[in-house]
């Protein structure tokens, strides 16, 4: 046997990496393509949406985004924007999260004339918002993110101002792909098995939450690998 043969295995196909775009600081119009409400482990919920640029030559950014990401890893979406939900006993140092929920409504409902919030998360899918995206840095990764709900009037009428960049302090997950340098090694699972889904993209075979790769910050700048549980898309 030719000590130098590689052993044959399923699946063998050479194929070259899908270039993933960066979408730029702006306003963008967007549909909710789904809504929904989750309960947080601390006993609070969240709202949850995923949306979609219909507009414009970033318009379908966050499918072709999803679309090119590595399949031997859960892919994520990452046109989602999250809200927690405020409660009647707010503490003072909570109060943000009031404003940040009615700023978000206010958003939808000025965007979508006739609109009510009927409490029913599930009512916001279908409607037309806009979105604020900014640039997010943490320990040197720069990436951009939805920063904020807009009016689509914002856009429109071009009163639109972006936002400033964040600076991520806290200890916590950077999504997406950390540096190459800082990569950790670990060996790649075997691939999911794909499925086809509506909207012209796929999933990992099976529904619910997905367990996902991540990477944190350890003592000293490392960079430490682990999995967490993750129900995006929804």
């Amino acid at each position: 046997m030719n000590p130098n043969e590689i052993r044959h295995f399923n699946g063998y196909n050479p194929s070259l990496e899908k270039p993933r775009d960066v979408l730029p600081v702006g306003g963008y119009i967007c549909k909710i393509i789904k809504a929904k409400a989750q309960d947080l482990p601390d006993g609070n919920q969240e709202l949850d949406l995923m949306l979609e640029i219909v507009e414009g030559a970033y318009t379908g950014f966050f499918h072709r985004d999803y679309d090119s990401q590595n399949r031997s890893y859960t892919p994520r979406y990452r046109g989602i924007y999250k809200v927690v939900c405020p409660t009647n006993n707010l503490r003072p140092e909570d109060a943000w999260r009031l404003d940040k929920f009615n700023f978000t409504l206010g958003a939808i409902t000025a965007s979508n004339p006739g609109y009510e919030w009927n409490w029913d998360a599930s009512s916001l899918a279908g409607l037309s918002v806009g979105i604020s995206v900014r640039e997010n840095e943490y320990r040197g990764i720069i990436r951009t993110e939805i920063g904020k709900l807009i009016p689509v009037s914002t856009i429109l009428n071009g009163n639109f101002r972006p936002m400033k960049r964040r600076i991520s302090r806290e200890t916590g997950y950077v999504q997406g792909y950390p540096a190459p340098a800082m990569a950790a090694p670990a060996p790649a699972p075997a691939p999911p098995v794909m499925v086809p889904r509506s909207g012209g993209y796929s999933l990992p075979q099976g529904q619910g939450p997905k367990v996902v790769q991540r990477f944190r910050f350890g003592p000293a700048g490392s960079v430490q690998s682990c999995t967490q549980t993750d129900d995006i898309p929804f």
